[in-house]
């Protein structure tokens, strides 16, 4: 379940399997120009959530803040930011 706080307003533009095959991916994009936090409550087991660049890979150029505890990750968003999230 995917909810929104602030005035942004967010997107999955993709829910997939990786390229390698070791995980999923989420894309998230911010629509409307807003800043704000995305919230999603995962209705499966998820060991980790990682932001990483659009190409799936970990990089120190990803500049998403992404908090996972429990069953539930945290997203803070820019306005039109995309946001790729690995998840195992």
């Amino acid at each position: 379940v995917l909810s929104n706080s602030g005035s942004a307003r967010v997107q999955v533009s993709a829910f997939k399997d990786s390229e390698d095959g070791g995980s999923k991916i989420l894309r998230l994009f911010e629509c409307h120009g807003g800043h704000g936090t995305a919230t999603i409550d995962w209705h499966m087991p998820v060991g980790d959530v990682q932001g990483v660049d659009l190409l799936e890979r970990r990089s120190e150029h990803v500049v998403a803040v992404v908090t996972h505890i429990g069953n539930r990750t945290t997203v803070q968003l820019k306005p039109f930011q995309i946001v790729t999230l690995r998840i195992t």
